[in-house]
């Protein structure tokens, strides 16, 4: 994988948007996993503290069962949906956002949302360069 290069932050009020993935063992293997599941944009836990999923060579290297198989209008739209969410965020200090769309039940920062908005306006112009 390119080189690894993950940025952390405290837990308490942010969510992941893969999950806690502590039990791989090493960091190293925690964020391989991550990222070859989720491709650059997505954020895990790893005992307790919340990283990236980015790759320092801006390198995607997601395994093939997990590449990003949707539509180009999908990618447009959520990356929309994102900004959107995250400037709501950011205007009201989190009071109010759009996160309910996701029928989760799960709430996440307007850098997630800021972070997952440049995710699909990557996979935007992967698609429409092909």
């Amino acid at each position: 994988m390119g080189d690894e290069q993950s940025t952390t932050s405290n837990t308490s009020s942010q969510t992941s948007s893969l999950g806690d993935f502590s039990g791989k063992g090493s960091f190293g293997k925690a964020f391989s996993e991550a990222h070859s599941r989720g491709g650059s944009g997505h954020t895990f836990t790893y005992s307790g503290k919340l990283y990236n999923t980015n790759c320092a060579d801006g390198g995607d290297y997601r395994k093939p069962e997990h590449q990003d198989n949707r539509s180009l209008s999908y990618h447009e739209r959520h990356a929309t949906g994102h900004q959107i969410n995250a400037a709501l965020k950011d205007s009201t200090g989190g009071v109010a956002n759009l996160d309910w769309i996701t029928r989760t039940g799960k709430t996440w920062s307007s850098d997630t949302d800021r972070r997952r908005q440049e995710y699909h306006q990557r996979e935007h112009n992967k698609k429409s360069q092909k």
